[in-house]
């Protein structure tokens, strides 16, 4: 069967075709969403806990930001709301609405002083299985981080 194999012809294919089959292989490998997710792996446990170290150290960043909004009806779709009963016409229902934004406003919080008191423990892997040498680590993790931003007094509240 393996000899079978060998001698199988293929069709021939110009090197112009075989050039752009590899030139969009590689771009797919570069541009695809699992390349850029493990680029963004680190080594753990050091790696990752100097990672979160840096994170802890870094000075806080806010950014405050305000959407003044309200929603209009929707013109086209008034005969659809009048066919299903719609009864109030000042609060049209959200499907029937459209939304505008009438103000936007950004601003950054900047904080004097500020106390970090996250608690980073050492990271291990999960194991991933049974192996020859016993437990083998699992080859990557996923971590999720959360902000909590609680200011002391009212003073950093106004």
């Amino acid at each position: 069967l393996v000899h079978a194999l060998l001698h199988v012809r293929l069709p021939p294919y110009s090197p112009a075709v075989l050039t752009a089959v590899i030139a969009l292989y590689l771009l797919e490998s570069f541009t695809c969403s699992t390349r850029r997710y493990l680029s963004h792996s680190l080594d753990a446990p050091d790696g990752l806990r100097d990672y979160l170290e840096g994170l802890r150290r870094a000075p806080p960043s806010v950014k405050w930001t305000v959407r003044c909004f309200h929603y209009e009806e929707r013109p086209a779709l008034r005969p659809l709301g009048r066919l299903l009963g719609k009864k109030d016409a000042g609060n049209p229902p959200p499907w029937l609405a459209k939304k505008v934004v009438t103000h936007e406003a950004e601003s950054h919080y900047n904080a004097t002083s500020w106390d970090d008191r996250t608690t980073a423990s050492v990271w291990r892997r999960a194991p991933a299985g049974p192996s020859e040498d016993g437990d083998s680590p699992a080859p990557f993790g996923k971590i999720s981080l959360s902000k909590l931003l609680v200011l002391r007094d009212r003073a950093a509240r106004e």
